[in-house]
C-alpha cells in the first residue's frame, strides 16, 4: 500500500493556490489556509507528496525570526501525528473486517500461498512503508528546526511516534523512526558540541552566519544549564533506544548508545551535584542495554558508575532535593551489590590475536566501546574490581555482596571457595530474585575457575570425583560443565582423563606449585651465608709478550680473512642458486604463458565464429520478421536461417514470389466479383432514379422560389433600417457644429499656465530696470505697478519664488481638480 500526503482530489484547484501563497509574509496564513484546504493523509501515489512537503519546508524555513514559530508548528506536527493515528486506525480495522468476513476462496488461498489468511490481509492493508515515510520527512533537522524550543517539539513528536509504533504494531516504521531520529546526531551536533560551534564562528563569515553562531552559542548555554531539557532528552533517547533493542536494530543501537553516551560525557560532569540523579539513570539504563546485549563488561562498568552516582548524591543530601536523596538512600545497597556481582560476572579479558595478525574481534568490539566512554582500554574483571575498591561502591554493598567478594579475589582454601560462594548466592537470591537469572550462572563459573587456580598451586592432579564433592553447588552445575571450564581457562593448563576420571595439571600450572613449595621452603630454613672459594692470584709473565700479541694479531686476521672468504663463498653459491631457480621459474611461466596465449587466440577465434554465425541467424530472423510484416499472411519455414546464403535467399524469393502470385490471382478474382456486382447495381437503380427525379421536380422549384422572395424582403427591411437612423441623426448637425467650434476656440485660447509665465518674465523686466537707476529709492511700492499682487516684503527678489511657485501649484491643482 503505497502512502502519499495529497490533498483532497475535490479540491486540487484550491491546492494549487497553497502553493502561491508561499509568497506571503505573514506565516499563520499559510498555516491556516493550509487547514482550511484540506490538510489530509492518504493513501494514494503521486507528485502531490512532494509539493506538499515542498509547502510545508518552505514556510518552514521563512519562519525564522517569528515569535509564533513554535505555535505554529506544533499546530502543525499535531495534525500530522493526528491523521496518522488515524489512518492506522482505519487501515487495521478494515484488516480485520475482512478477516471476519473471510469465505472459502480465502482459504484456499492460504493453502496455495502457504501462510495464513490474516498474514495476507494485514500484508494488504499494511500502512507501515506509508507511516515510515512520513516520519522519516517529519523527524528531519530542515522539517523541524533547530534551538531548544524547537527540541522540545522535536521530542514531543518523536514520543508520539514511538507510542503508535508500539501500540499498532509497525516495525519497520520502528526501524525509519530510529533512523530518523539518530539522523538528529547531527543536529545536536550542530549545537551541542564544541568543534562545529568552533567553525562557525570562523572569522570572516557574513551576517547571517555570525548570527547563527551567537544562536548556537546561547542554545548550548540554556542546555547546559537547563537540566530538565537534558533529562527530556535523555528520556526520549533511551524510550526509541528500547524501541530499536526489541526489533533488534544492532546498527541503529550503536549509533544511539554512542549518541547518548557522548552528550552524557560532554555535558553531564559528575562534579555537579545537579546532573547526579539523571547520570545514574542513564548509566542503568546503558547497563540494562549491554545486559542485553550480553557485554558483561560494560554492562559492570555502568552499573559501577550508577552506584557511585547513588553514593554521590547521597553525600551531597545538603544541596539536593530530599525526595531525590531518599530515593537515592534506598538505592546504594541494590546498586552496589548489583555492581558487585556483574564485577564478578565480567570476563577476564586480554589482547589476544588471530592467526592473521589482527585483534579479536571481541576485543576490538570493546575497544570501540571504550572509544565511547573515553576510556583508554576495555575494563577487565581485575579493573573493574580495583574501581569497586577505590570508589567505595564495595563499602556500600549488602554484607552477603562483601563477604561473595572477598571469597572470589582473595587468597583462601581452595575448598572453602565454592562453598561459601554457594552460601553467599542463596542468602542474595533471597533478598532479590533477579540475581540468579542475572549472574548466577557466571559467578559460579568464576567459582569454578578460582577453585582449580587454587588447587593447580597445592595439587599434581585431582580427581574429578573429589573436584565434585568440593563443589558446594554440584545440583546447580553438572559435571560436564566442569570440564568445560577445564578446558575454556586458558589460565589452567590441564590433562583430562576420562577414562581415570582425573585431571592433571601440566608443567604451567605445576610451576606455580613449586614457586610454593619454594617459598615455604625458604621460610622454614635457617639463614646461610654463601662462601665463594679462594683466587690464585693472578701472575703476569712480560717475556715475549710482543710475540704473542703478534702472533695473536695474525691469527685473528687469518680467522677473520678465512671467515669472509666463507661468507662470500656462501653468498656466491645462494646467488647462483636463486638465478638457477629464476631461470627455471621464469622458463616455465613463458611457456605457461605462451599455451595460455595460444588457448586464449583459439577461444577468441571460435568465439568469432560463433558470433558470426548468430549474427548472421539473427538477421535472417529480422529480415524474414520484416518480410513478413510487410506481406501479412507470408508463411516461411524457419529451417532455413541454418542454409547458406545462395540457398536462404532463393527459398525466401521464391515462397515471397509464390505468395505475391496468389495474392494478385485473389485481387483479380475480388475486382471481377465487385465489377459484375457495380453493374447490376446500377441497372436496378436506373428507373427508380428517374422516377424519383421527375416527383421532385415540382418541389424543388417552390423551395427555390420562395427563398429569393425572402432573400427580397431580408433586403428591403435592412434598407428601411438604414434610411430612419440617417432621419434620426440629421437632428444632431447643428450641435455638431458647435462642438467643432468650441474644440477649435479651446485650442487657440491662451492657459493659466501661460499668463503666468508672462506676469513672471514682466516682473523680472522691472527689476531689471528697478536696479539700473542710479536716482534715490521712489517712495512708491514697486508691488504697485505689477499686474498681480504679491506680498509685502523689504526684499523683493527674496521673496519672489514663493507666490510664483504657489501660482504655479495653485493653477495645476484647479486643472487637476478640472
Amino acid at each position: 500500500m503505497v502512502g502519499a500526503l495529497v490533498i483532497d482530489r475535490t479540491r486540487r484547484r484550491d491546492g494549487q493556490k497553497l502553493w502561491k501563497l508561499r509568497k506571503w509574509s505573514d506565516i499563520k496564513d499559510p498555516i491556516t489556509e493550509l487547514f482550511r484546504l484540506g490538510f489530509s493523509l492518504r493513501s494514494e501515489a503521486g507528485d502531490a507528496f512532494h509539493s506538499m512537503w515542498q509547502n510545508l519546508s518552505f514556510i518552514r524555513d521563512n519562519m525564522r525570526g517569528n515569535p509564533n514559530a513554535e505555535d505554529i508548528w506544533s499546530n502543525v506536527t499535531k495534525e500530522i501525528c493526528s491523521q496518522l493515528l488515524s489512518l492506522v486506525k482505519d487501515a487495521q480495522a478494515q484488516a480485520a473486517k475482512e478477516i471476519a468476513a473471510a469465505k472459502a476462496n480465502d482459504s484456499i488461498v492460504a493453502l496455495v500461498s502457504g501462510r495464513q489468511h490474516a498474514d495476507l490481509i494485514n500484508q494488504r492493508y499494511s500502512v507501515d512503508s506509508f507511516v515510515a515515510g512520513v516520519m522519516g520527512r517529519t523527524l528531519n533537522a530542515r522539517f523541524m528546526g533547530t534551538g531548544i524550543p524547537m527540541l522540545n517539539l522535536t521530542l514531543e513528536v518523536t514520543e508520539n511516534f514511538v507510542t503508535l509504533v508500539k501500540d499498532y504494531k509497525l516495525p519497520f516504521a520502528a526501524q525509519s523512526l530510529a533512523k530518523s531520529f539518530l539522523s538528529f546526531r547531527g543536529y545536536l551536533e550542530t549545537f551541542l558540541f564544541s568543534n562545529l560551534v568552533e567553525y562557525a564562528t570562523e572569522t570572516g563569515r557574513n551576517a547571517r552566519q555570525n548570527e547563527i553562531a551567537r544562536l548556537l552559542r546561547e542554545s548550548r548555554t540554556v542546555f547546559q544549564k537547563e537540566v530538565a531539557v537534558m533529562e527530556r532528552t535523555f528520556e526520549v533517547a533511551l524510550l526509541v533506544q528500547r524501541l530499536v533493542l526489541g526489533i533488534s536494530n544492532w546498527q541503529c543501537l550503536s549509533d544511539s548508545v554512542s549518541l547518548i553516551t557522548r552528550i552524557l560525557i560532554e555535558f553531564l560532569p559528575e562534579d555537579k551535584p545537579a546532573h547526579l540523579p539523571l547520570i545514574a539513570v542513564v548509566y542503568k539504563a546503558l547497563a540494562d542495554v549491554f545486559l542485553q546485549c550480553h557485554n558483561r563488561t560494560f554492562h559492570a562498568y555502568c552499573l559501577t558508575k550508577a552506584a557511585s552516582a547513588h553514593q554521590k548524591i547521597v553525600a551531597s543530601a545538603k544541596v539536593l532535593d530530599k525526595k531525590a536523596v531518599t530515593a537515592a538512600s534506598a538505592s546504594v545497597a541494590p546498586a552496589s551489590t548489583a555492581a558487585v556481582l556483574a564485577a564478578l560476572a565480567a570476563p577476564d579479558i586480554s589482547e589476544r590475536r588471530n592467526q592473521f595478525g589482527g585483534n579479536d574481534v571481541d576485543f576490538r568490539r570493546l575497544s570501540d566501546i571504550a572509544e565511547m566512554f573515553k576510556i583508554g582500554f576495555p575494563p577487565s574483571r581485575s579493573t573493574l574490581c580495583t574501581e569497586l575498591r577505590t570508589s567505595g561502591v564495595l563499602d556500600g554493598a549488602q554484607p552477603a555482596a562483601k563477604e561473595l567478594f572477598t571469597i572470589l579475589t582473595a587468597d583462601v582454601a581452595p575448598i572453602d571457595v565454592c562453598g561459601k560462594t554457594a552460601q553467599y548466592l542463596t542468602e542474595l537470591v533471597k533478598t532479590s530474585a533477579s540475581i540468579e537469572e542475572t549472574f548466577g550462572s557466571e559467578v559460579r563459573r568464576f567459582a569454578l575457575t578460582r577453585y582449580f587456580l587454587l588447587v593447580a598451586e597445592t595439587k599434581n592432579s585431582i580427581s574429578l570425583r573429589d573436584a565434585n564433592a568440593n563443589v558446594g553447588f554440584a545440583a546447580a552445575v553438572a559435571s560436564h560443565e566442569v570440564l568445560n571450564v577445564l578446558l575454556d581457562e586458558v589460565n589452567i593448563p590441564v590433562l583430562v582423563d576420562q577414562g581415570a576420571s582425573e585431571v592433571t595439571f601440566t608443567s604451567a600450572s605445576l610451576a606455580r606449585m613449586h614457586n610454593t613449595f619454594s617459598q615455604l621452603a625458604q621460610a622454614a630454613a635457617p639463614a646461610r651465608v654463601a662462601v665463594q672459594p679462594k683466587r690464585q692470584p693472578l701472575r703476569i709473565d712480560l717475556t715475549n709478550l710482543e710475540l704473542e700479541s703478534n702472533r695473536l694479531i695474525a691469527f685473528h686476521s687469518l680467522v677473520k680473512d678465512r671467515v669472509k672468504a666463507t661468507v662470500e663463498l656462501k653468498e656466491k653459491r645462494i646467488k647462483q642458486i636463486h638465478a638457477q631457480k629464476e631461470s627455471k621459474k621464469q622458463a616455465i611461466i613463458d611457456v605457461e604463458v605462451e599455451r595460455q596465449r595460444k588457448i586464449q587466440e583459439e577461444n577468441n577465434k571460435r568465439m568469432a565464429r560463433e558470433y558470426q554465425l548468430a549474427e548472421l541467424k539473427e538477421r535472417r530472423k529480422l529480415l524474414i520478421h520484416r518480410v513478413q510484416e510487410k506481406h501479412k499472411g507470408l508463411k516461411v519455414n524457419p529451417a532455413i536461417i541454418d542454409l547458406n546464403q545462395q540457398s536462404f535467399m532463393d527459398n525466401l524469393t521464391a515462397a515471397l514470389t509464390e505468395f505475391q502470385r496468389r495474392l494478385e490471382t485473389a485481387k483479380r478474382a475480388d475486382v471481377r466479383k465487385m465489377d459484375h456486382f457495380e453493374r447490376a447495381c446500377r441497372e436496378k437503380d436506373t428507373p427508380k432514379r428517374k422516377a424519383l427525379a421527375e416527383s421532385m421536380a415540382g418541389e424543388l422549384e417552390t423551395e427555390r422560389q420562395t427563398r429569393w422572395e425572402n432573400s427580397l424582403l431580408q433586403h428591403r427591411k435592412e434598407f428601411d433600417e438604414k434610411a430612419a437612423t440617417r432621419a434620426r441623426l440629421q437632428k444632431f448637425l447643428p450641435h455638431a457644429a458647435k462642438y467643432e467650434a468650441t474644440l477649435a476656440e479651446r485650442s487657440t485660447k491662451t492657459t493659466k499656465r501661460d499668463e503666468q509665465e508672462d506676469l513672471l518674465k514682466a516682473e523680472k523686466a522691472r527689476l531689471a530696470l528697478a536696479s539700473g537707476q542710479t536716482a534715490a529709492p521712489a517712495a512708491a511700492p514697486v508691488v504697485a505697478a505689477a499686474p498681480t499682487a504679491t506680498p509685502a516684503s523689504t526684499d523683493a527678489a527674496a521673496d519672489l519664488p514663493v507666490p510664483v511657485a504657489g501660482a504655479k501649484w495653485a493653477a495645476r491643482a484647479k486643472k487637476a481638480d478640472a
